[in-house]
């Protein structure tokens, strides 16, 4: 049970590392970019999750209930930072380059 508890955390932690990278990579670049970088990030990420999934579900033996589990909640975790991050960054930055 403890593996499928660990590699649903290191399973988001990976998406959330991603999404941080991700933020730091497009701030300061044009709306565009960020828009493009951050939207299509996080359905590129979303994809990697579920495959990674798919994978460690249908491939080890790995718990299913604890995997499941530990991911939603990281996942959640990681998201609400990402939000938090990312408003916070909106605060210090002016927009810069294309507009709306």
């Amino acid at each position: 049970m403890w593996e499928g508890l660990i590699a649903g955390v290191a399973v988001a932690a990976g998406n959330g590392l991603a999404a941080w990278w991700l933020i730091q990579w497009s701030m300061g670049r044009s709306h565009q970019t960020f828009i493009a970088a951050v939207l299509g990030g996080m359905a590129v990420r979303l994809a990697l999750v579920g495959a990674v999934s798919l994978a460690l579900l249908k491939l080890t033996a790995i718990h299913r209930g604890a995997y499941v589990g530990s991911l939603i909640g990281a996942f959640v975790l990681f998201q609400i930072l990402e939000i938090a991050l990312l408003v916070r960054r909106a605060k210090q930055q002016p927009p810069q380059g294309d507009k709306c």
